[in-house]
């Protein structure tokens, strides 16, 4: 898998959000604070049974053949804070 990954980091764990083919369409999703908790919530709570513990910044991360490469962009997941 090449493409794009967009991670909602926390003060304890990194989750993974989405995956994307084109970087354009990764960062805009990664800028957008509303999508990234909507779907972060339901990812922590359907798929790991867990809740999101403080989170620090969303992230995205160039990955080459199933191995992350290059950090593309980073954002503060506090609104206030950027």
């Amino acid at each position: 898998m090449t493409g794009y990954l967009v991670l909602l980091r926390c003060a304890m764990d990194d989750l993974p959000i989405r995956l994307f083919e084109d970087k354009e369409e990764a960062v805009k999703f990664a800028s957008d604070p509303a999508a990234v908790e909507a779907e972060a919530e339901q990812i922590a709570g359907q798929v790991f049974d867990s809740d999101l513990t403080m989170p620090v910044a969303v992230a995205v991360l160039f990955v080459e053949e199933g191995t992350p490469k290059e950090l593309v962009f980073s954002s503060s997941a506090d609104p206030s804070a950027d």
